[in-house]
């Protein structure tokens, strides 16, 4: 998934939903690449059974819909409609209305590289703050982020045996403490 980057009003190109025939979320994603319209499908980690077996699986976080982006001033747009796998744009008039930045933002940072989506990304963390630790070694241990590091990392201080140690972890394994 390349990197999403959002736009305020009136600085190109606007995010705008668009509903996708069942199941093709994908195809759609492909068409609309092809066309070089930047699209943004949010995906989330589901454990299915296959010959009763649990397999994770990636599925789209709102099915059925995805993201697109355009300048509607600028941009053939309309060719979006008649473009394999998608339904029709979302709009409450002839002309579809975009999602606002406070939307956009928040949903692209909660997903990683490969747009699957974390609740626990929607976290802002910031050096300083008290994390708890779920999962690994150090589960349900308390720390404090020393720094970020990378986009889904964290560096923490613990107190392990009366010394405090650095340990780098995944930013999905920490819960901010109230």
């Amino acid at each position: 998934m390349p990197t999403i980057e959002i736009a305020g009003p009136g600085q190109g190109r606007d995010w705008f939903v668009l509903q996708c025939h069942g199941g093709k979320e994908r195809l759609a994603v492909a068409n609309l690449r092809r066309q070089d319209f930047p699209v943004f499908l949010p995906l989330i980690r589901r454990v299915d059974r296959k010959a009763g077996k649990p397999v994770e699986v990636l599925r789209p976080l709102f099915p059925g819909y995805l993201f697109v982006a355009f300048d509607p001033r600028r941009e053939p747009w309309r060719c979006i409609n008649g473009t394999l796998g998608v339904k029709r744009l979302v709009s409450f008039t002839d002309v579809p209305q975009p999602v606002g930045r406070t939307i956009m933002s928040p949903l692209v940072r909660a997903c990683d590289d490969e747009g699957v989506f974390s609740t626990r990304r929607m976290q802002e963390l910031r050096p300083g703050e008290r994390v708890r630790l779920s999962g690994g070694p150090f589960d349900d241990m308390v720390g404090t982020i020393e720094a970020m590091a990378g986009g889904d990392r964290a560096r923490l201080l613990l107190d392990l045996l009366g010394r405090t140690a650095r340990v780098t972890v995944s930013r999905d394994d920490l819960q901010r403490v109230a």
